[in-house]
């Protein structure tokens, strides 16, 4: 949801090493991070702070795989995403899904490489770089 962007974020991990001067922080180990309805977890997370005001400028979750999800404004449905990385940019409301990604909502999904979500404009953009993959759709009936 677009208010989840001014919750407060709570994260659970194993080790969290903060890095003031490099406005990171790194989570190590079984690590779950909420905001609001957004939630993304992995096996390490490292968060990138704006310098001047400390907010999460982005979040990078590496896992086997890393999971994303959101309760998308006005749907009825959570969206659930995975990836070998994944990429959030909460002030942007964008995710960025790279190897082995997939997104699914109800019965709908969508497999690639790489995927593109904008949550925002509720847009998803799959890419096959260097022509190597395919991107598959499944899209359920209403």
């Amino acid at each position: 949801m677009s208010s989840d962007q001014f919750k407060p974020y709570h994260v659970r991990s194993i080790e969290v090493i903060y890095r003031r001067p490099d406005h990171i922080t790194l989570y190590h180990g079984d690590v779950y991070a909420t905001q609001g309805t957004t939630w993304i977890s992995g096996d390490k997370v490292i968060v990138y702070h704006n310098p001047t005001t400390n907010r999460i400028v982005r979040l990078k979750a590496i896992g086997h795989p890393a999971h994303y999800s959101t309760m998308p404004d006005n749907q009825k449905a959570r969206l659930y995403a995975q990836a070998e990385t994944i990429l959030y940019f909460p002030a942007k409301a964008q995710v960025l899904l790279i190897k082995n990604a997939r997104v699914t909502q109800k019965q709908n999904i969508l497999t690639g490489p790489h995927i593109w979500y904008d949550i925002k404009k509720q847009t998803v953009i799959s890419t096959v770089p260097n022509g190597k993959g395919n991107t598959t759709v499944v899209i359920e009936p209403q």
